[in-house]
């Protein structure tokens, strides 16, 4: 069998949409609790979010932050 791809860059279909462009954090280390959320700490708001960490994901423009939590 012979397969042949074409590209065509100038052929557009539709328009991707922008929240399938996110970011992903999990329960590794400290990425969750000491790192986005960190109650009780002077650099968090009072919902126990760390404020330098909102404000570098809005500068970054993340559209969408996915966060995976499941029990084994």
């Amino acid at each position: 069998m012979n397969y042949k791809i074409k590209v065509d860059a100038e052929r557009r279909i539709g328009e991707i949409h922008r929240n399938i462009y996110g970011h992903f954090v999990e329960h590794l280390g400290r990425c969750i609790y000491g790192g986005i959320y960190e109650e009780h700490s002077p650099v968090s708001d009072e919902r126990g979010f760390r404020k330098d960490v909102l404000e570098t994901v809005k500068n970054i423009r993340c559209p969408l932050l996915r966060w995976s939590s499941f029990d084994l």
